[in-house]
């Protein structure tokens, strides 16, 4: 399975709480990227079959519409993606991929206070809950301290792997002109013609709690 003529596909990693949002607004601002966060159907943390076929299916697609649109680059931006993006690294000739980095304690406490009503780390009945892993555990800080290890361990696997597709950029790198050129260097937009950069007129985007 080939990318679409021209169009490079770029997946957003993050644990959540770590600025996913705001990565995928910057993605957006720039010439020639279509920019989603979230927007897969939910999958499986641990997937079956069908789910990678539901996946690939689901880039595919989206690699299409972003090539007859004329986008070089179609972006979704979602934590859920992880489980997946060997999948797609075999499948799609060109991908890039932006692993956001939050600090441990500071991820776990701000899951912590989601998980009010965001209750899909611990044990529980919620259509998000089977896109993350779940822990038999009687708090919310500790169930998110476990998903921390968890994915930033997987997304170390990914970049001993794929150095030339996988790189880790810590959330600040958003607030900072420096650190988003090196995001949009990464990814690959405005190499050739800088104008297509767009940058936040302050530089920086909403803070993460």
């Amino acid at each position: 399975m080939k990318a679409s003529d021209g169009t490079t596909g770029v997946i957003g990693l993050g644990t959540g709480r770590c600025a996913t949002t705001s990565l995928a607004e910057f993605l957006s601002m720039q010439r020639g990227v279509i920019s989603s966060h979230w927007a897969m159907e939910y999958v499986r943390w641990q997937p079956t079959g069908r789910d990678v076929r539901k996946a690939l299916a689901w880039w595919e697609k989206r690699m299409e519409e972003a090539a007859q649109a004329g986008a070089a680059f179609r972006a979704d931006v979602s934590p859920w993606h992880l489980p997946y993006v060997e999948r797609y690294l075999e499948a799609f000739d060109s991908v890039a991929v932006v692993a956001l980095y939050r600090e441990r304690e500071a991820t776990a406490k701000s899951w912590a206070r989601a998980l009010s009503s965001y209750r899909f780390l611990q044990k529980s009945d919620t259509s998000a809950r089977r896109c993350f892993p779940t822990f038999a555990v009687d708090d919310a800080y500790t169930a998110a301290l476990r998903y921390w290890d968890l994915y930033q361990a997987h997304v170390d696997r990914l970049i001993e792997r794929y150095p030339n597709a996988v790189r880790r950029f810590d959330l600040e790198a958003l607030n900072a002109r420096q650190g988003q050129e090196s995001i949009l260097d990464w990814v690959g937009v405005g190499i050739e013609d800088p104008a297509a950069r767009r940058y936040p007129k302050d530089c920086t985007f909403h803070t993460v709690v």
